[in-house]
């Protein structure tokens, strides 16, 4: 895959001026700017979004938009694979996703999901191998001496091609699953059917024995059932239904008539509060709000006393007319309890009655398997046992070829798992790892070797006895986790698995020193000539020597453009 050029306009400082980079410059280009001007947004975060439609940061794509223009972000990529010329446009308000190659936009009737795996077809990179091993971001990329064993052997196994063992490896786990579900469900077959064969020949057993003791027995328990029967009907009493029905209609007429009582009421009081209100107003004798003398306050103060007085006549009455309601309802409140209490305790006896009926019946029911001692039905019993058996025998079968099943699926999965066919693979390839690795690791004169074993443990030789990872400097470690990314980069190539003539270091470099950039960069150019490298960096003056080209950001009236 062959990355040509990348336009760029109101994504993050970047406005309306689009801004354009040529991802063919050069072998090596280093991008610089002032912090938020935009240099890692431009050439890093944009193109992980247009490939993608996702972000490197811990944000929601409109924050993507340029803030003080607040739409129209438009990002648009043109590459080269397999011969075709392609360019994907990506933006946000309004949302544009759309994918041409040769010129000729491709089915825009898909959904956004379907067309995304198309473009990662064609390109044959996702979000997880362009983060990993295209663009590397310092806070979003994971070293991968960093990572757990099965972390680096997920990469790997995507690199190489392989992780399509790891689905069969599920999709056999979860078939070996179903197939022991359903060995265990027939097990449980055969259990049931084994009980219903020993039950059967329990009763065949029993019917061929004549039991007359066991016999009276039940009779006699079944004569008690209906005595007690006979007993408890006679503890039934009455209910009076019609008088339940009565109180309650006149209860609620009563309630209705008290609710109204009670509301006169509450007007009496009101009326006896404002009148004392009055009343004390006119005691003064003049107005407090103007000192004006009151030439009625005699006349006054003796109808508001008649009016209180007549209130307190009103409220007498409307309050010995709710004590009489309440005392009223409270009577047909017992009434209805009692005459309810009467239907619970019928209901007690009715319940007792029809516990003797049931363990009558069941007992009858005994009694009559206890009677067919035919020879009719000892024969259909001992028929019933001949197809239980030979049910038996039909599952026992089933589960012996369902058990032979599951031993070839596990034989499948080892040979799928870990320890199988994948540890030979990755066998053929981890020598050439270690070794590129190495390799690459004298190449910046760091003269450390480093050993991986199938299982993507490590283990170090060369600077001292009993090293490990974290003994190391941060840049020494920054060199192995770039010496491995280097080799994976090479395997990749090799299996034509994640390929580009484009690799993006955002603040990669940052905590390796000047001569080991030199020699990392030198390194690159003999190892990896067809390669595109862009280091985003701020040490720009310290690294523009060692680079081809250059490409620096800034930000004029609160936008970003090249200079």
């Amino acid at each position: 895959m062959k990355f040509k050029k990348m336009s760029v306009k109101n994504f993050m400082s970047v406005g309306n001026t689009p801004v354009e980079i040529d991802l063919c410059r050069s072998h090596s280009t280093v991008v610089g700017g002032m912090n938020g001007s935009g240099k890692s947004a431009i050439t890093c975060e944009a193109l992980v979004y247009v490939l993608t439609g996702k972000s490197m940061k811990k944000t929601t794509l409109p924050r993507l938009v340029n803030s003080t223009n607040k739409k129209e972000l438009l990002v648009t990529l043109d590459f080269e694979k397999n011969g075709h010329q392609y360019t994907v446009v990506r933006g946000i308000k309004p949302n544009i996703f759309e994918i041409y190659r040769n010129g000729d936009m491709l089915n825009q009737d898909a959904a956004a999901k379907d067309l995304q795996e198309k473009l990662e077809f064609i390109t044959g990179i996702d979000y997880n191998s362009l983060t990993q091993m295209i663009v590397l971001n310092l806070e979003r990329f994971k070293p991968f001496m960093e990572m757990t064993a099965q972390e680096r052997r997920t990469i790997v196994e995507d690199i190489l091609d392989i992780s399509i063992f790891s689905e069969m490896t599920d999709i056999q786990k979860k078939k070996i699953k179903e197939l022991e579900s359903s060995s265990r469900a027939i097990l449980n077959d055969i259990s049931v059917v084994t009980a219903k064969i020993d039950s059967i020949q329990a009763i065949v057993d029993k019917s061929q024995q004549s039991n007359d003791k066991h016999l009276t027995e039940l009779e006699s328990n079944i004569s008690e059932c209906f005595d007690l029967i006979d007993e408890y009907e006679k503890e039934f009493v009455g209910v009076d239904e019609e008088l339940i029905v009565q109180s309650e209609g006149k209860l609620q007429e009563l309630k209705k008539e008290r609710s109204d009582c009670q509301s006169k009421l509450q007007f009496v009081l009101r009326d006896v509060d404002k009148t004392e209100k009055d009343t004390k107003f006119y005691e003064k004798g003049h107005c407090p709000t103007c000192n004006h003398e009151f030439d009625d306050k005699e006349e006054q103060l003796k109808k508001l006393t008649e009016r209180k007085d007549q209130l307190f006549d009103e409220g007498g009455v409307l309050s010995e007319a709710v004590d009489e309601l309440t005392k009223q309802i409270d009577d047909l409140n017992e009434i209805i309890k009692q005459e309810n209490s009467k239907k619970l305790e019928n209901q007690r006896v009715q319940n007792k009655i029809d516990n003797a009926h049931n363990k009558a019946v069941l007992l009858a029911s005994e009694h009559e398997k206890l009677l067919a001692k035919t020879t009719n039905d000892v024969d259909d019993l001992k028929n019933q046992v001949e197809t239980l058996e030979n049910d038996k025998f039909t599952k026992s079968s089933d589960y012996d070829i369902i058990v032979k099943e599951i031993d070839t699926e596990k034989v499948v999965l080892d040979v799928l798992s870990d320890k199988g066919v994948k540890s030979t693979i990755v066998k053929d390839y981890i020598d050439f790892i270690n070794y590129r690795v190495n390799d690459y690791l004298s190449g910046m004169e760091f003269f450390l070797n480093i050993n991986l074993d199938e299982s993507f443990n490590e283990t170090f030789s060369g600077l001292k006895q009993g090293m490990v990872y974290a003994d190391l400097s941060t840049g020494q470690k920054r060199r192995v986790n770039l010496a491995i990314w280097l080799a994976l980069i090479e395997v990749s190539s090799m299996k034509n698995s994640v390929v580009s003539n484009a690799l993006f270091l955002d603040e990669i470099l940052e905590n390796i020193d000047s001569e080991g950039i030199q020699l990392f960069m030198k390194l690159l150019k003999e190892k990896m000539p067809e390669k595109n490298i862009f280091v985003v960096t701020q040490r720009f003056e310290q690294f523009r020597d060692l680079f081809e080209s250059e490409l620096y950001f800034k930000v004029e009236n609160g936008f970003t453009r090249k200079v």
